[in-house]
């Protein structure tokens, strides 16, 4: 019984670290780079912050600090599902760049709909630009050195 239970308890681990390194972004995360990194800055119906002079690869602790700022804003257009963190990181995927602006990093996140993910596109090659869609597809960004949000915007009206 003992060695059931072991088991058991091994594989339930092994499951629930599958997928997302402690070190790396959450599987529901796509860190852009290069040409992708400033294409996701350029949504067609919500403003976006300014690209700055260079980009970064955030860190899973950033992105971290991302998700629990924009659940922290408490804004009143985020959408149910996106108002605990529990609820971000499971109905939520998230496309994130860090930018370099005079001098300063921030980490810009573009938030969609997980369940839309395989039905819009290949999330590693190109970002998500989704033109209306509503308060479902935002965008945020929060100052590195502070963690505090700077900028959240939504997607217009469907």
């Amino acid at each position: 019984m003992n060695r059931y239970i072991s088991i058991v308890l091994a594989a339930l681990a092994t499951s629930m670290s599958a997928g997302v390194a402690s070190s790396g972004p959450p599987t529901r995360t796509t860190v852009l780079s290069g040409k992708a990194a400033r294409e996701v800055l350029r949504q067609c119906s919500r403003p976006t912050p300014e690209a700055g002079t260079a980009f970064f690869r955030p860190v899973r602790m950033q992105i971290d600090r991302l998700d629990r700022a924009v659940v922290s804003s408490r804004n009143g257009r985020l959408p149910v599902g996106a108002r605990t963190l529990r609820g971000l990181r499971s109905g939520y995927a998230v496309e994130v760049v860090g930018i370099v602006r005079s001098g300063r990093r921030f980490v810009y996140g573009s938030y969609y709909p997980l369940s839309m993910q395989e039905g819009i596109k290949s999330a590693s090659t190109s970002p998500t630009i989704v033109c209306d869609g509503g308060s479902r597809f935002f965008g945020a960004e929060i100052d590195v050195s502070t963690g505090r949000l700077v900028h959240i915007a939504f997607n217009g009206r469907p």
